[in-house]
């Protein structure tokens, strides 16, 4: 094998070191053949990466079937060790997925962690497990949190070594000008001498992960903050190493030795308070119990929670959380959910209600049936939306990110042109250096990189305690430009409790009114929308049993239908049954909320008035958007009386009825065309098309209803009030970025030229270097207090 040298034992993908024998393709060294291929999928069209990723992975593990008529029973989430970028997510799925009895998979780049659905009875995981180590990746079935621990240990005894070498070397240097002053020559080279081997130690022992990556990104043609601290230090410390062997004093350990110093000091400071903005996620991550009582053979048995299944029965006591999502079968208790709403308030929950993992049980003793387990909770849900609205970049940041870009070769620039001008003007070579490691340590890239991340970062974390998920971190800017807002009405404006008030039959079949009820019940129960719930509820009231229908289907902002023996059932607004019966034309639809109706082949049986209130808040709300000059617009697929008195009620100038959703995204696009920002809010039931066409959609949805992918917003209180919380996020969250960008900005055009004039010297240069950041980082965890 052609023996590497320096450059080559580096992996050409991630820039690690090639520790075992190395992948070579087109003259190029990788370390395991993952970073091969990703690298390769880099460089290819999006066109061609699928048809790519597929011959490479198949060119190397052999697959002895094809993924047909498998049964799934099985969905587990394991961590990946080796993920070096978005590439590789591609790669390990398609691994993944091409192993016997695999249905699907699924990386998270965040958690490092790959979820698979399985066949249970031919799912191999110790074949995965090797295939993917083949691959340069290591699935592994446990978390690696100590590991964590342990590397957090190792960095502070490493910034406490690097603070107690450099303060003995700034004693040392305050020993040689007192030397100096009191002549005492003799013993500077041995100070001197000591000076050197420990500045050495802190340079290339506790700076050495400084120097590795300034080097790493070097070779790949990138510069970075650590390229210009590594400049300064290794230039402050090879003068003095100069200085040191032909026998004079004018050495700068001291001043190399304190670059890494401050260096990693604001490194771990800067960390220490990304770590606060998260704290909302973080402690969602602790938050789920780690056991569960489930009832098996009739007895009651501690598991641990990774063990329960879905349909599991489980035991919750009073004062306990409740380990995964389902719904109660018996029993009933008061539940605080605040840690996923933010409602303080205990919420009832009684036979059938659903009940979510890691909310507490205060008071009562329920059974309930496991649903969702897992990452499948809603918590997990909730974790993962939040943590991969973080990981986006908003605009802002792009630009940044492109700034930065030009911002490195300027400073290296600059320090080159102050150590020519400086040489010129004072004809001291030690007085030009010094000047230009102080341009060189001063400049600051990672401002420019914090200042957008970390308010948005900040502004998501806060908003996920408040029970309020932004989807996507660019959605922050856009809320911030709304002109106006279209609104639903049922179950957005009013509560979406409806009860049935009254129901007129119509004998046109001469069908008993209990038969009637009986199928008008029976076909509701197959759908979600809060009006059939209100019918549904009154039927079951009268003790009338329900039947099986067939053919059931929904359509949306209509109604719905379906078939019983043979009948043929329509339930839904006076246009869904006009198409096919004109006997509704001479019903009266006067001084009612909203009026339902049923027709049975075609002939029309009954309607059903239901009754709803309007959402506490939502005057306040609407007062809001008023005073911001926001226009509110109501539309409705209700009925022109009922949208009239909502409208009436409400004081809205503009509101639109009987409208599908078709009609709505209609009337959105047309707004968009006259350049207006717009944000929909619904319920999420009817309303995907219409949140999907807006460039915002808010959906106002109880916590189950978190997945709910046409959303940019989902409001987990399932209230009106939340709204204008969604306002002040966007609007102090672009305040405090703004202020962080200026600080950037402002920060870099002042040091450097002061830099460049000699007033800033390198240790102090490096000091101000590191509180930049940190500033940064702590004006961004004010937004925690004003929100």
């Amino acid at each position: 094998m052609e023996k590497m040298n320096n450059i080559t034992s580096i992996c050409e993908h991630c820039n690690l070191d090639i520790k075992t024998k190395p992948i070579i393709r087109e003259q190029l060294y990788f370390c395991c053949l993952g970073c091969s291929i990703a690298n390769q999928l880099i460089k290819t069209i999006d066109e061609e990466k699928d048809d790519l990723l597929d011959k490479l992975v198949k060119e190397k593990i052999n697959f002895s079937s094809i993924n047909k008529n498998i049964i799934i029973n099985n969905q587990e989430s394991f961590f990946i060790n080796g993920i070096n970028c978005v590439s590789c997510s591609p790669i390990i799925e398609k691994i993944i997925e091409n192993q016997e009895g695999v249905s699907s998979s699924k990386v998270n780049l965040i958690s490092e962690k790959v979820k698979i659905s399985y066949d249970s009875s031919i799912f191999n995981l110790e074949k995965t497990k090797k295939d993917l180590k083949k691959f340069g990746y290591e699935l592994v079935t446990k978390n690696q949190k100590e590991n964590t621990e342990q590397v957090t240990d190792m960095y502070l005894l490493k910034l406490a070594l690097v603070w107690f070498l450099s303060m003995d070397i700034m004693s040392f240097s305050l020993g040689i000008y007192y030397a100096q002053l009191e002549n005492y020559k003799e013993v500077i080279p041995f100070v001197i001498y000591i000076q050197m081997f420990l500045c050495t130690l802190v340079i290339f022992v506790s700076g050495f992960s400084i120097l590795k990556s300034a080097f790493l990104k070097l070779l790949k043609g990138k510069l970075s903050m650590e390229t210009l601290v590594s400049f300064g230090a290794i230039t402050a410390y090879s003068y003095s190493v100069y200085e040191t062997f032909i026998g004079k004093f004018n050495v700068y350990y001291d001043t190399a030795s304190m670059i890494i110093a401050f260096v990693l000091l604001g490194k771990f400071l800067e960390s220490s308070s990304k770590n606060k903005a998260g704290q909302t996620i973080k402690k969602l991550m602790n938050l789920g119990s780690k056991t569960a009582i489930v009832i098996e053979n009739e007895k009651e048995i501690l598991k641990n929670i990774e063990d329960v299944k879905v349909n599991d029965l489980l035991i919750v006591k009073a004062g306990e959380k409740i380990p995964v999502d389902g719904f109660i079968i018996e029993g009933e208790s008061y539940i605080d959910e605040s840690m996923l709403t933010g409602e303080v308030k205990a919420i009832h929950k009684k036979l059938d209600d659903k009940v979510y993992s890691a909310t507490i049980n205060q008071d009562g003793y329920f059974i309930f049936k496991a649903t969702d387990v897992g990452e499948n909770t809603t918590l997990a849900k909730i974790i993962e939306l939040v943590e991969k609205a973080q990981n986006e970049k908003t605009e802002s940041q792009k630009l940044a990110d492109k700034l930065s870009v030009y911002f490195i070769p300027i400073v290296i620039f600059l320090s080159v042109l102050t150590f020519v001008l400086w040489f010129y003007i004072s004809s001291n070579n030690e007085i030009a250096l010094v000047n230009a490691i102080a341009v060189l340590v001063v400049a600051c890239p990672c401002a420019l990189g914090l200042a957008a991340p970390m308010a948005t970062y900040t502004a998501l974390d806060k908003a996920a305690e408040l029970g309020i998920i932004i989807k996507n971190s660019n959605n922050i800017e856009v809320i911030n430009k709304i002109d106006v807002i279209f609104t639903d009405k049922t179950g957005t404006l009013t509560e979406g409790k409806m009860k049935v008030s009254n129901i007129t039959f119509y004998d046109n079949l001469e069908l008993d009114h209990n038969f009637i009820l009986k199928i008008l019940g029976s076909v509701e129960k197959y759908s979600e929308h809060p009006i059939s719930k209100a019918i549904l509820n009154y039927v079951k009231e009268k003790n009338i049993e329900l039947e099986n229908i067939k053919d059931f289907k929904l359509t949306k902002g209509m109604g719905i239908e379906g078939k019983f023996n043979d009948l043929y059932i329509k339930i839904g607004s006076y246009i869904f049954l006009n198409t096919n019966s004109n006997q509704i034309n001479d019903i009266n639809n006067e001084n009612i909320v909203t009026k339902v109706f049923c027709s049975i082949n075609d002939k029309l049986v009954c309607s059903i008035e239901v009754e709803d209130k309007i959402k506490t808040g939502v005057n306040e709300t609407l007062n809001y958007f008023k005073q911001k000059n926001i226009k509110v617009v109501m539309i409705t697929g209700d009925n022109k009386v009922s949208a009239e008195k909502i409208a009436k009620l409400l004081d809205l100038e503009e509101f639109y009825y009987e409208k599908l959703p078709a009609d709505k995204v209609d009337i959105i696009l047309k707004a968009k065309k006259e350049q207006k920002k717009v944000m929909m809010i619904g319920d999420g039931i009817n309303d995907a098309p219409s949140l999907v066409s807006a460039d915002i959609g808010v959906a106002i949805s109880n916590a189950s209803d978190i997945s709910i992918e046409s959303a940019d917003v989902n409001i987990l209180r399932n209230d009106f009030e939340s709204i204008p919380k969604i306002f002040e996020i966007s609007y102090l969250s672009l305040h405090y970025l703004k202020i962080n960008m200026i600080w950037a900005f402002s920060y870099n055009f002042i040091s450097i030229p002061l830099a460049m004039g000699g007033i800033l010297k390198p240790i102090v240069a490096s000091a101000a270097m590191a509180i930049s950041s940190l500033l940064i980082v702590t004006n961004s965890l004010r937004l925690r207090r004003k929100i």
